[in-house]
């Protein structure tokens, strides 16, 4: 049996930070993500040197993050959500406009619907969510949800429609 090595661990890991950031973000918040991330790679890391092979998809990692979340909500009190707020980067225009290659003003257009969605996100039950994120943002299957959240499929099914349901009424206004 050879030895874990670090290098293929971190070759492997690379490419998938971040899909697992921006998870991390959503599902935690910005305030809490940072350490998430972080305790989903040490646990990833101690399963690589128990032998396990380098993760080869974000799918995986997503689910050590998951566990880890739930984790610590079990074991302390989850912090005021108002740090969840900013959880869109605040990346300045001239950068977000050369990388997009649009006008400053769609740019921040953009920033605002984000800002937006992701604030109305925050109002869902974490539950709803979770299910969402997974979903239609990150746009896995509803079979992978499935295995990510350890809930049989109608459930997945039932809190999207309801997650979506919440957030057109919201868009939709009064």
């Amino acid at each position: 049996m050879s030895t874990p090595s670090t290098t293929d661990f971190l070759a492997a890991i690379e490419p998938l930070l971040p899909v697992l950031t921006r998870y991390a973000r959503r599902l935690a918040g910005s305030a809490l993500a940072d350490d998430l991330v972080q305790e989903t790679l040490f646990r990833a890391w101690r399963a690589h040197l128990r032998g396990a092979a380098p993760p080869r998809h974000a799918g995986y990692l997503c689910r050590i993050l998951h566990n880890a979340f739930v984790s610590s909500k079990r074991k302390i009190a989850v912090r005021q959500r108002a740090a969840a707020r900013g959880d869109v980067a605040p990346a300045s225009l001239s950068a977000a406009t050369q990388r997009s290659g649009s006008d400053p003003t769609d740019v921040l257009i953009a920033r605002a619907d984000a800002e937006r969605v992701a604030s109305m996100l925050d109002t869902l039950p974490p539950p709803q969510r979770r299910a969402l994120l997974l979903v239609d943002v990150r746009g896995l299957t509803y079979r992978e949800a499935t295995d990510l959240l350890g809930v049989p499929s109608g459930t997945v099914m039932s809190r999207l429609h309801r997650g979506r349901r919440k957030l057109r009424a919201t868009l939709a206004g009064p």
